[in-house]
Parts: structure tokens; sequence; C-alpha cells
């Protein structure tokens, strides 16, 4: 009885580790921006050929200009940084303190009358303190992929609010891209493509939620013991 008792609590306790070591999932990206209202156009005048309500005119190009439009983000993205600190510090204090004279005798002396004596030190005290310090960072990451965007604000200087995301699922494995921005007009290129590095504000989200996402998160047990762990 005694033997399967402790079979049970090494088998709960088993449980309980592997429940520990389990990852959460990444949390989904943020729901996409609703495009602003198209502001109403003016109607259009008699006897004219074009419209302002179609999307371009006879001469107009292809490239995003309003509200609703779609434009291609070529994404380059390429961060390498490197950080090196060092410290070093050093400091020594040393403090001697000697009798000279004591009750109207003085020093040196081996007796009353002898003058010939050393100095009597009373107090001697030294002391020391180094410490050296060293640091060294190195990150690199590259991204490059191409995602459709959506125009969803026009600003009152032209520039175009845009907004993408792709969600592409491989194998029980979701990767999400999500990317903001304001793009210049004239930094869309006739097949109406524009590079990220000409975007202003820009802000590039890259996750994934799966198995391989899972395993590469510590469970929330291992994480705990490292926060509390003062060594």
């Amino acid at each position: 009885m005694r033997n399967l008792t402790v079979s049970l609590l090494w088998l709960a306790l088993a449980l309980a580790l592997a429940g520990c070591a389990r990852g959460t999932a990444c949390p989904q990206a943020a729901a996409p921006i609703a495009a602003a209202p198209l502001p109403p156009t003016a109607p259009p005048e008699e006897g004219s050929l074009w419209s302002p309500r179609q999307p371009h005119g006879l001469v107009a190009d292809h490239r995003a200009a309003n509200v609703g439009d779609l434009v291609t983000i070529s994404i380059t993205e390429s961060a390498k940084g490197s950080g090196i600190a060092t410290t070093q510090t050093s400091k020594t204090s040393g403090v001697k303190v000697s009798i000279g004279s004591l009750f109207g005798l003085s020093f040196p002396m081996k007796s009353f009358t002898d003058q010939e004596a050393q100095t009597e030190t009373a107090l001697e005290t030294a002391v020391g303190n180094t410490s050296k310090g060293e640091g060294k960072t190195e990150r690199q990451s590259t991204f490059t992929t191409y995602l459709s965007a959506r125009v969803i604000q026009v600003l009152p200087n032209q520039h175009l609010v845009v907004q993408g995301r792709r969600h592409l699922r491989i194998n029980n494995e979701t990767e999400v891209v999500t990317l903001t921005g304001i793009v210049r007009p004239q930094d869309i290129d006739r097949n109406n493509v524009v590079p990220s590095t000409k975007l202003a504000e820009a802000k590039l989200d890259y996750s994934g939620v799966g198995v391989v996402s899972d395993k590469q998160r510590q469970g929330w047990a291992v994480r705990l013991f490292d926060h509390l762990w003062p060594f």
C-alpha cells in the first residue's frame, strides 16, 4: 500500500512538471484599423465626360491615392547592432596614527629620559577596493517579403496611412505579418510598389502561433524560478 502511495505521488509530480514545461501560445495580432469614411464628393457637372466618383481619370495612373486603394509594400528590413562596455575601478586608502605626547611626556622615548626611542604607533589601517566589469552584445536580423496594404486614411497633406496584414498557416503553424505606416504618394512607383524604407512611423509585427512557437517558449514555472532565483 505504501509503495502504491509513493508511486501515485511521483506520478502526480511528473504530471505537474510536464504542465509547467508547456508553453503558452503567442498573442494574436491586433485587429485591423477600420478605414476612415470617404468624404462626400461634389456632384458631376452637366456635360462632363469624367466624374470625380471614378477612381482614375483619362491620363491618371493606377497608383494608390484614395481610401480603400491597395498598394504593395516591398519589405526589406535589416538591422545590426553591437555594443561593448568595459568598467574598471580601483580605490586604496590608509590611516596611520602615532602617539606624539601623553600626559605631558613627548615621544619618541623608551624611558622618561631617553630621547632616541622610536615613535609608538597607536593605530594603523589600510583599505583597498578593486572592481572590473566587461559586457558585449550583438544582434542581427533580416526580413524580406512583399505585402499588399490598404489605404485607410488620407491626411490633409495627401500622405497615405496604410495598413496590411497577412496570415499564413502551414502544418498547424500560423504566421502573422502586420505592417502600418505613412506613405508619400510620390514614393510609390509606376507599378504601385513602395519600399518599406520609405514608410514613416512604420510598425512591423511578425509573430507565429503553433507547435514551433510553443516549443520555443519556456514554461511559466521555469520563468517564475528565473525571476525569483537570486543567484
